[in-house]
């Protein structure tokens, strides 16, 4: 084997001076377009990797896992960041232990659905509804809590360039998902970044997290579950101890 220093040099450097690429999955609009303002917070040590999936496909988490695991790095090291509807996505690709994966973050996110049984049969019973439009004013109040009706608007206007059937799809995956009986197999640190006042979420969320997810750090921030958007000075101060801790783990 040949004799490499630069490796040897670049293994040598602090942390912070090393590059530590963070592959991020998109919440349900799928867009990536979202990650705007948390991508600019990042120090310029993490290397950001966006995948979008497409407007007309990935309605459920098995075409999200057939369409994003090709486009994972498979020549160096990473995280994965997901956001909201990607969680479980993340977590699934974390059981498989594709080679290079360091760890996962879920932001504002779930591992099984939050909502009890009669919730989920009252929202699967509404699905009809994605049909019609849905007023901005919804969207600012469940996902920005009545906060920023600009954001609100941008996430509308996304939404609705998904096809009803992707849209559809993508809420019933969320809302059945269960991953519990599995995560016990999970081996890969995690760190789960919540919002202090996630109206879509609620409490049961970071419950069922830290119950069922292995080797799980939980921590708070203050926001609404568009917490990437709204406060992403405090999810980067609380993920980038992690990021260093295990990227050399």
């Amino acid at each position: 084997m040949a004799f490499q220093l630069s490796s040897v040099i670049q293994f040598f450097k602090p942390v912070s001076d090393r590059q530590i690429h963070c592959v991020l999955l998109p919440g349900l609009d799928g867009s990536g377009h979202f990650f705007a303002p948390f991508v600019e917070t990042l120090p310029s040590f993490v290397i950001p990797h966006i995948i979008s999936y497409p407007s007309d496909d990935c309605g459920d988490y098995d075409q999200v896992l057939e369409f994003v695991k090709p486009l994972l790095p498979t020549d160096r090291d990473y995280f994965i960041l997901a956001e909201s509807f990607s969680g479980p996505a993340a977590l699934q690709i974390g059981l498989q232990r594709p080679e290079g994966l360091k760890g996962i973050i879920l932001a504002a996110s779930f591992c099984s659905s939050p909502l009890s049984q009669t919730q989920q049969m009252l929202a699967l019973n509404s699905l009809n509804l994605l049909h019609f439009p849905i007023p901005s004013a919804v969207f600012n109040r469940v996902l920005c809590n009545g906060q920023d009706l600009d954001l609100a608007r941008q996430i509308n206007d996304v939404v609705r360039q998904l096809s009803t059937e992707v849209l559809i799809g993508r809420v019933q995956a969320a809302v059945q998902i269960d991953l519990t009986d599995q995560l016990d197999k999970l081996a890969l640190p995690t760190l789960a970044v919540f919002a202090e006042n996630d109206r879509l979420l609620g409490s049961h969320a970071p419950d069922l997290v830290a119950q069922y997810v292995n080797d799980v750090d939980l921590v708070y921030c203050d926001g609404p579950h568009c917490l990437l958007q709204s406060n992403p000075e405090a999810v980067v101060e609380e993920i980038v101890p992690f990021l260093k801790q295990y990227a050399v783990a």
